[in-house]
């Protein structure tokens, strides 16, 4: 194990996608010592625990850090452009004590070096996708603390089914092509059972000590006694500017840059639903009842006409055709991306 692995303070908050990672990365990410980065996304997309981990070329970790760099510094939706940030991977490889590089290594160092060098101790990686990592994070990085924050299903899917509409909400900035792949991964069926399968990833390390979660509903309630607690778990000072964030990045409504703090009214805005909604909603809980009730997330009782659930079904195998089409490049291997939602 190297220095750099072994001495690096990291907090990955890890959860189903739309469940409240970036506003808690944000959050942590005011505390005095962290740095939190954009989703990076090096485990699964440019890196796999199922490819050789050690003995890597040195050209190969000058790739991954350029790679890390781009994403980032220039932004996740960015075209990556991991060149113009080669001449300074390459140095920071070269001088960093000389030993077998591995990819977990590569990915210590950036972060550490990063958040160097913006005056800061403790890294902070907000991709939700790491919920399907926690044991190869918390294997690879003695002092990594997983912070896993979970949200009511129903608001999840309602939250995934408006995300394309993020472009007109986000002055332009969002992707086109984002807008497109959001529209077709979003299905009833396919976002309920990634709830599913995020929550059933997660229960395998729940009673670890590194491993600590909390609720998106009870952080919107009581924000400062929340926060608090997660601090004291974490080993990270907490001080009340952590919860002076903009409120920006809903899927349901304009940005607010200007508007600091967490909105209360965005837990249970499912109980809001339009009829338009209610179908996709009852599939949500015939799904995930299970998972809803053991978490304190009471189901409702709603009546649907059979023949809408059987058109929704049948929309199932189109849609998730054209998402696999739409998703190729977001994995480095499809079959170990579904592995992993299949648990």
């Amino acid at each position: 194990m190297t220095s750099e692995m072994n001495g690096q303070k990291i907090i990955f908050v890890v959860g189903n996608s739309r469940s409240g990672t970036t506003m808690l990365g944000r959050i942590l990410g005011r505390a005095p010592e962290a740095f939190t980065f954009n989703e990076l996304h090096f485990f699964e997309q440019m890196w796999l625990p199922t490819l050789p981990a050690e003995g890597i070329e040195q050209e190969a970790a000058i790739d991954y850090m350029s790679r890390l760099m781009a994403v980032q510094r220039d932004g996740y939706f960015a075209r990556l452009d991991a060149d113009k940030y080669r001449s300074e991977a390459t140095e920071l490889i070269k001088t960093t004590n000389p030993g077998e590089w591995s990819a977990p290594r590569v990915y210590a160092l950036f972060v550490a070096y990063e958040a160097g060098r913006h005056e800061k101790s403790i890294a902070c990686d907000q991709t939700p996708r790491n919920v399907y990592f926690i044991g190869e994070l918390l294997a690879y990085y003695p002092q990594a603390q997983i912070v896993h924050i979970i949200r009511d299903p129903r608001d999840v899917l309602l939250s995934q089914k408006n995300r394309w509409r993020r472009r007109s909400y986000a002055s332009k900035t969002y992707p086109l092509r984002e807008s497109i792949r959001n529209w077709v991964n979003y299905h009833p069926l396919s976002i309920s059972l990634l709830w599913k399968s995020g929550i059933n990833a997660w229960r395998k390390f729940e009673n670890h000590p590194r491993v600590h979660s909390l609720r998106f509903e009870d952080l919107l309630e009581d924000p400062e006694q929340t926060i608090r607690q997660i601090c004291e778990r974490i080993n990270v000072e907490y001080i009340p500017q952590m919860l002076e964030i903009p409120q920006i990045g809903s899927s349901h409504g304009v940005d607010h840059q200007d508007h600091l703090g967490v909105k209360k009214e965005n837990a249970g805005r499912w109980q809001h639903a339009g009829n338009k909604d209610i179908a996709d909603l009852s599939m949500c809980q015939s799904i995930v009842k299970r998972e809803m009730v053991a978490l304190n997330y009471p189901p409702e009782e709603f009546s649907i006409n059979p023949l809408i659930y059987m058109w929704i079904a049948a929309l199932w195998p189109i849609k998730n055709l054209l998402a696999v089409v739409l998703n190729a490049q977001k994995s480095r291997s499809l079959l170990d991306f579904i592995r992993r939602r299949l648990g």
